[in-house]
């Protein structure tokens, strides 16, 4: 199984748009009389190394547009075959999606939907994933759920979280209709501004799954750049080369 970035995930390209997503009037702006501000990366480079099985790369562009919608799209190396994806997450208002970035791990996005697809010319189905999420009052995330997350668009997932005291989720309970409740930690290294993030084994018809630790390491604006996978042994690591940024603020 390899890894492929949770958030963000040059050459040219048209932006990807997930399912169901419309196409946003405009992107947001930067405003030089604002407080806080977000800085994120638009266009940036993957590259996917695997032991023993070589390298590949994707290019991403991303815009947060005013309408509240951040949309990603990456397409893979040409002439390949790898999977093209679009992902957008919804956020009710500016702050939200500002002040999600001012604390590693930090999730303000009230749903999210990403889509997968081959290039042209590739065989392959298309897929989507649904993804809404509940806040408590205090703002800390406590549900998630994931509609077509086993290729079934009937099947839901529902995860269940805590947290610490920053209101950083700490811990995960994925259920699933004939599936073991599968476990996720997560552990923040504000210094080093990695997370950690350990998986116990799924088990049950098509949750089958093996244990796994995910290490992501983001930069001072909360961008990922650098992720290792490993399954009891390394399987892939991430790097991620920015050339581009925007910056939003309230």
């Amino acid at each position: 199984m390899s890894y492929r970035p949770r958030l963000l995930l040059a050459g040219p390209m048209m932006l990807s748009l997930a399912c169901g997503a419309e196409n946003p009037a405009e992107p947001s702006n930067p405003s030089s009389s604002a407080g806080r501000c977000r800085t994120f990366a638009t266009n940036y480079t993957t590259t996917f190394s695997y032991p023993g099985l070589g390298v590949s790369t994707t290019h991403t562009q991303c815009v947060y547009w005013a309408s509240g919608q951040y949309t990603c799209g990456t397409n893979p190396e040409p002439g390949t075959c790898a999977t093209i994806t679009g992902h957008t997450s919804w956020y009710a208002r500016l702050s939200d999606f500002v002040d999600e970035a001012a604390l590693l791990g930090r999730q303000r996005a009230t749903r999210a939907d990403s889509s997968y697809s081959p290039p042209a010319g590739c065989s392959g189905p298309f897929t989507a994933r649904f993804m809404s999420y509940e806040y408590d009052s205090r703002g800390r995330l406590t549900v998630e759920r994931m509609v077509g997350a086993t290729g079934d668009p009937t099947n839901v997932v529902t995860t269940s979280t805590a947290w610490d005291g920053s209101g950083r989720v700490t811990r995960k309970t994925m259920s699933a209709q004939g599936c073991t409740d599968q476990v996720t930690q997560l552990a923040y290294d504000d210094a080093q501004r990695t997370i950690t993030t350990t998986t116990t084994p799924g088990r049950g018809a098509g949750c089958e799954s093996s244990g796994s630790v995910l290490v992501e390491t983001f930069d001072a604006n909360a961008n990922l750049r650098r992720a290792t996978y490993s399954q009891g042994q390394p399987l892939s690591t991430t790097d991620i080369s920015i050339e581009t940024t925007q910056t939003v603020c309230e």
